[in-house]
C-alpha cells in the first residue's frame, strides 16, 4: 500500500510528473512512505482519492496496523462484489464445468488474493464490469460514466476497452441530438473524468 496521498494537497498535480523521492524530501509529514522514489505517481487521481481518507488518518495518528487493515477490509469489499457480479453473469453460460472452474480461478486469484495483498485492482474492475453490463444492455450513456470512473483509478480498464468507448460514443451521436446529449449528466461527467485521466497521463 502507498502513502504519497497527502503529497497531493501540497503538491497538486506535480506528483505525475516529478519523482516523488524529490516530493518526500521537502515535506513534512509525520508519516512518509514512498514505494518508488525515483518516479511520479504511476495512476491516475482518482487512486490518490481513494486512499486519501486513509492518509488522513495515518497523519493525524491513527494505529498504523488498524489503519492497514482498514484498507484492506474495503478492497476485498469491493472485490467480492466484483466476484459476485462476475460469476452471476458466468455461472449461466453453457460451458463445461472445467472451463467454469478455470474461469473462477483466473478471477479469484487478481480479485480477491490480489486485495488480501493491498492491490486494489478490484475496484476498477468493478466498475468496468458494470459499465461493460451496461454496454450489452445499449445503455451507452452509463457505460460511458461508469469506465470513466473505472478509468481514473486505474489507466488500463480505459487502454482495454477503448474500442468500445469509441462505439459507445458513435452509438450516442447517432441516436440522440447534441442538445440532448449536452444535458445527460452521466455523459458529460464521464467526458470530465475522462478529461482528468488525460491529463495525468500527460503528465506521467
Amino acid at each position: 500500500l502507498y502513502k504519497f496521498q497527502d503529497f497531493v494537497l501540497y503538491y497538486g498535480f506535480l506528483i505525475f510528473n516529478t519523482p516523488l523521492g524529490e516530493l518526500a524530501n521537502l515535506d513534512m509529514s509525520i508519516y512518509k512512505f514512498v514505494t518508488w522514489p525515483q518516479m511520479p505517481h504511476l495512476y491516475p487521481v482518482g487512486s490518490v482519492l481513494l486512499f486519501l481518507p486513509f492518509a488522513f488518518l495515518l497523519q493525524n495518528s491513527v494505529n498504523q496496523i488498524l489503519v492497514f487493515k482498514m484498507e484492506i477490509i474495503m478492497l476485498l469489499i469491493f472485490s467480492h462484489i466484483a466476484l459476485y457480479l462476475f460469476f452471476k453473469q458466468f455461472w449461466n453460460k453453457k460451458l463445461i464445468l472445467l472451463l467454469k472452474l478455470a474461469g473462477i480461478y483466473a478471477i479469484y486469484v487478481p480479485l480477491v488474493v490480489y486485495s488480501a495483498n493491498g492491490m486494489f485492482d478490484g475496484i476498477p474492475f468493478l466498475f468496468s464490469l458494470i459499465a461493460v453490463d451496461f454496454f450489452l444492455n445499449k445503455k451507452y450513456d452509463y457505460f460511458i460514466f461508469f469506465l470513466a470512473l473505472s478509468s481514473i483509478i486505474k489507466y488500463q480498464t480505459l487502454i482495454v476497452l477503448f474500442p468500445l468507448v469509441i462505439l459507445a460514443f458513435l452509438k450516442i451521436f447517432q441516436l440522440n441530438s447534441l442538445k440532448k446529449i449536452i444535458k445527460n449528466k452521466a455523459i458529460i461527467m464521464g467526458i470530465i473524468l475522462f478529461v482528468f485521466t488525460l491529463v495525468t497521463t500527460l503528465l506521467s
